[in-house]
């Protein structure tokens, strides 16, 4: 045999030896690593004793040739039939085993890695349709079904489930990330869900775990209270409502959480106008005694310490009506809706009492007795030809008739006019005393 196909025929040889060992060791080592690569390992053996198989029926068919072109030239020798038969059954076992590995190996593969790409792109129904084709226990299938069940619950919003869940995984792909992340969705849907004090133990219990975005959550869930029990202020009226709410949203300016500022600006300034509707009337179910509380909530803002002290003048018990009329005409004229007030009430009759004349000679005189006396005369209406005479707030009726109204002066507390309804005209006077 020349030399060429002696070396010809060596390789086949070659791979013959070497790929069992090959697949072997490629086994051994694969069988021994983590999560799917034992799988994996089966398929390269697979593939090594397909190869294997292949090399053996090349390397006899050499042999084959070589011993044919022998008998040709007359050179064979006795044919030594062991080792084509060995390979021969070496390369059918190897082709065989390898075939019966993969197909029993592949599928339990392929189902595998579809699980792996579809839970990649959250397609979870695909992937528990793969994981179905997998037995119980392979690989990391129990921890993957338990990930997937914890997707399915973070999705359906049962934030508190998934976490515990995720929790239950450990350290397998990004379960403590998603642990985290469900219980920051868990408050805040507690905070949606107006439970406020529950969303801010979460939260404060988050950022000592160190979760990142709730720095200020726990403010925010105050805020949102804080609102609420404006709300709730606004439609009830409850002074205790209110301080509560008043309380917090100070708490959280002085905290420096900045959307507190605005929130805090105006829940003042509901209970400054809520305090004047009051007074205008607007609410009846409301008296004064609640106008009262509402300024001391609006907290100095505008001109609430003036009406505090308006009411409280009007609530001291130690002066008589005529001494806080006289107050209130001299210390709060430039408050419009004091005079609407003094106008409005029986107050009007102290306010009225006296002389007042100009320098054409017209005069006004009104006395204010005790009870519902009264003395009144003047010189600018008619009225001699009505035989009752009835003074109703700023507005005097003869026999039922309107005769002439008082208007006031919104300058100066001393000044007034007389609108005679008979004629049209109207004539100012000035209190002399």
């Amino acid at each position: 045999m020349k030399k060429s196909t002696r070396s010809f025929a060596a390789l086949p040889m070659a791979l013959v030896l070497l790929c069992p060992p090959v697949c072997i060791a490629q086994a051994q080592g694969t069988f021994a690593a983590p999560g799917p690569q034992p799988e994996q390992g089966l398929l390269l053996c697979a593939l090594a004793l397909g190869l294997a198989g292949l090399a053996a029926a090349i390397a006899l068919l050499v042999l084959l040739l070589r011993r044919h072109r022998q008998r040709l030239e007359g050179n064979l020798t006795k044919p030594r039939r062991v080792l084509p038969i060995c390979m021969a059954v070496f390369g059918v076992l190897s082709l065989a085993a390898g075939g019966i590995i993969a197909v029993n190996v592949l599928p339990r593969a392929q189902a595998y890695e579809g699980a792996i790409n579809a839970l990649a792109h959250r397609e979870l129904d695909l992937c528990e349709q793969q994981l179905a084709q997998l037995p119980e226990d392979y690989a990391d299938t129990p921890q993957m079904r338990s990930y997937v069940a914890a997707l399915r619950l973070q999705q359906g919003e049962d934030f508190q489930q998934a976490a515990t869940l995720f929790d239950s995984l450990g350290a397998y792909r990004d379960a403590k990330d998603q642990a985290i992340q469900c219980r920051v969705d868990r408050a805040w849907q507690l905070l949606n869900g107006e439970k406020f004090d529950e969303a801010k133990s979460v939260f404060i219990a988050l950022q000592e775990e160190g979760a990142p975005g709730v720095e200020d959550c726990d403010k925010e869930a105050d805020l949102r209270k804080a609102q609420s029990l404006q709300k709730a202020f606004k439609e009830s009226g409850n002074v205790e409502t209110g301080v509560q709410a008043l309380e917090l949203f100070k708490a959280l300016k002085q905290a420096g959480y900045a959307p507190a500022d605005n929130a805090l600006y105006e829940f003042r300034d509901l209970a400054y106008y809520l305090g004047l509707d009051v007074l205008d009337g607007e609410y009846p179910k409301w008296d004064w005694e609640d106008a009262y509380a509402f300024f001391q909530l609006s907290d100095n803002l505008y001109d609430s310490h003036q009406y505090l002290h308006m009411l409280d003048l009007l609530a001291d018990p130690n002066l008589t009506d005529r001494e806080k009329c006289d107050i209130l005409v001299s210390d709060y004229w430039s408050n419009h809706r004091m005079q609407e007030l003094l106008f409005e009430s029986d107050w009007f009759y102290y306010y009225l009492d006296g002389e007042w004349k100009n320098e054409d000679g017209a005069y006004f005189y009104f006395e204010n007795l005790d009870g519902d006396d009264c003395i009144l005369e003047q010189n600018i209406v008619d009225t001699q030809r009505f035989d009752e005479l009835i003074l109703t707030g700023y507005r005097c009726y003869g026999d039922k008739k309107l005769l002439f109204m008082v208007i006031r002066s919104m300058i100066n507390p001393n000044e007034m006019t007389i609108l005679d309804y008979t004629t049209g005209e109207q004539t100012t006077l000035t209190r002399q005393r």
